[in-house]
């Protein structure tokens, strides 16, 4: 039966139990007139009540089941040198085309973009990661919080999930008119010289991602339970892996590639670890990626939103 079919016959019965009423306890009497009239007034009354309020119910249940559907928000802060990889690294894990940007200020940039755990039933949330303008670390401590309220949240109730420092093998060079050089033109750059060109590189990370700066990213983002995952990524192993074909790099194979890669931040990792086992995370781990090729990449954010699901629907 359908709503209105159900709605017109509650109508139906309590008019024709207002019309009963009235025919069989009516007084003789005329003066009794006035109170039968109200009494069936508001026998009818309550009829077209509990009519409304049948014919209402869909707009109900659908503002029910809209605040109900509202998608939480993972909060993902991105924190890593220039060109090493910070902004195809968002792309990559929101999606294959380019995320949607929010409102840019003009030292932080935040891309989100709606996501789905699951298929029955399906867990909605949104990603919202994080991708800060230059390099300097204060457009994250100092500037971030008082631009982005919203990702970042108010002191001692902070919003962040998840902290992913990056760091990589190679700096994105330039040619003459500003444009990147091709991956070729880079490996080809590493011809003569590529171990001492790769530690310069790593030393530089180094300088950036010390036991301070992990340290500040803590005292920023950490408030307690929200902030539960901390993340190493080491990228552009394809180009890495590609040094290594050619023969570039002394005493580097495939087989030992990742275990070069690894030794290669095992300071910036130590100083990770500490730092969240005295903050009492333990959801911390390093992983050999390409922010480009998509290598890890999924496998990586994956773990990062399912331990968010977890945590969302305790």
């Amino acid at each position: 039966m359908s709503r209105r079919a159900i709605v017109g016959s509650i109508l139906v019965i309590f008019v024709i139990l207002a019309i009963f009423a009235a025919i069989n306890f009516a007084p003789t009497n005329d003066k009794w007139l006035p109170i039968l009239v109200n009494v069936a007034a508001g026998l009818i009354g309550a009829a077209l009540i509990t009519a409304a309020a049948a014919a209402f119910q869909p707009v109900r249940e659908w503002i029910t089941h809209f605040f109900r559907k509202v998608p939480s928000r993972c909060r993902i802060l991105i924190v890593g040198l220039g060109r090493s990889g910070k902004t195809t690294l968002v792309r990559k894990i929101l999606t294959e085309d380019a995320p949607r940007q929010e409102t840019s200020t003009p030292n932080f940039d935040v891309y989100e973009q709606e996501k789905r755990l699951k298929l029955d039933p399906p867990y909605i949330f949104k990603a919202s990661i994080s991708d800060y303008k230059g390099q300097k670390l204060s457009n994250i401590t100092i500037n971030g919080p008082s631009e982005r309220p919203d990702f970042f949240g108010l002191p001692g109730k902070r919003l962040i999930n998840s902290i992913v420092f990056i760091v990589d093998f190679f700096e994105e060079e330039l040619d003459s008119q500003g444009n990147p050089l091709s991956d070729k033109s880079i490996v080809d750059l590493h011809k003569h010289n590529a171990g001492k060109i790769i530690e310069d590189r790593v030393k530089k990370h180094n300088e950036y991602i010390t036991r301070y700066t992990i340290e500040q990213m803590f005292e920023l983002c950490y408030s307690g339970y929200n902030l539960f995952s901390v993340r190493l990524i080491i990228n552009k192993i394809d180009l890495l892996r590609s040094v290594v074909a050619h023969g570039y790099l002394s005493g580097v194979s495939e087989l030992n590639m990742e275990d070069y890669a690894m030794d290669l931040f095992s300071s910036i990792y130590t100083n990770i670890k500490e730092a969240c086992e005295a903050n009492n995370i333990g959801d911390y781990s390093a992983h050999i990626a390409s922010a480009k090729t998509g290598e890890n990449i999924r496998l990586i954010s994956g773990e990062i939103f399912e331990e968010y699901q977890k945590r969302n629907q305790k």
